[in-house]
């Protein structure tokens, strides 16, 4: 019988969760919107989502979570920045109620790993995963294992118009808001940014341009510093892709720049393959 585990991606805007075994298939998956400022809310929504999966004919041997925040090795969560929580020891607390093993990582170390491992970066001596969505994050893999660097690259500090920023605060989807903020324009969301470039506005594409050089010194400051040999990209600002990526890629051609094969899927099969490594469940 195939083994299997439960992945949950906790994201800043939606929580997933899904069965999947050992073969990295996907048997089930669902969501509900992230609760925001309260855990007890945010908990709860977790526990109901593990409940439901928890209903399948098969046994779970694991629980995983990717999380977009600062985490110990034990599965104590530090801080989630974008739901403005922190000091929250999710690991014992799940497995307190479950009696599973429960691991709690970073979500861009998750979903690094999965494509590290079985995704676009498996034939790679060095990958680097980089997501742009609610915030900005990246993971670092050497020879298909994660290699810690430093605090998130999201909170590297870049300069802008003689200010420092952290850079998911201008380059992330809700980063692309506060740049348009920062130039006198108002959007409701990144999409409709590039929806001004698309119908050719002037303001629009000046701060689009700034957007797109921002972006490249991340990405040279981040291949330079760790001798990247490929990127993954995914990220929800990917589904405007087809508006910008082409040209970025052009403007980095010394870069290897390649989309997730496992697209919004990544952290959640990333989080399996944790699960399975660390429960010396082979894959």
């Amino acid at each position: 019988m195939l083994r299997r585990v439960i992945s949950i991606d906790l994201g800043g805007t939606n929580i997933r969760a899904a069965i999947i075994n050992e073969k990295l298939r996907i048997e089930k998956v669902i969501k509900s919107s992230t609760e925001k400022l309260n855990f007890d809310i945010l908990f709860h929504q977790v526990i109901n989502l593990i409940d439901s999966l928890m209903q399948s004919k098969y046994p779970i041997d694991a629980i995983c979570f990717g999380v977009a925040g600062r985490v110990r090795l034990d599965g104590y969560i530090n801080e989630l920045p974008n739901l403005h929580m922190s000091d929250i020891p999710l690991a014992n607390m799940i497995a307190t109620k479950y009696g599973l093993p429960v691991f709690v990582i970073n979500d861009a170390h998750a979903a690094g790993l999965a494509e590290a491992t079985a995704g676009a970066g498996k034939h790679y001596h060095r990958s680097y995963f980089i997501t742009i969505s609610t915030g900005f994050g990246g993971a670092m893999f050497v020879d298909k294992k994660f290699v810690v660097t430093s605090d998130e690259v999201g909170h590297t500090l870049f300069n802008y118009k003689g200010h420092y920023y952290e850079l998911e605060h201008l380059v992330s989807g809700t980063g692309i808001k506060k740049l348009c903020e920062l130039n006198g324009l108002k959007i409701t969301s990144s999409k409709e940014l590039f929806e001004g470039v698309k119908e050719s506005k002037v303001d629009f594409i000046r701060v689009y341009e700034d957007w797109l050089k921002l972006l490249s010194e991340a990405f040279q400051f981040i291949a330079k510093t760790f001798e990247v040999d490929v990127f993954n990209i995914t990220g929800g600002v990917m589904k405007s892709q087809d508006t910008w990526f082409k040209t970025f890629k052009a403007r980095n051609k010394n870069l290897k720049i390649v989309t997730c094969h496992f697209k919004e899927d990544a952290g959640l099969i990333g989080g399996a393959v944790y699960a399975f490594n660390h429960t010396h469940v082979k894959k």
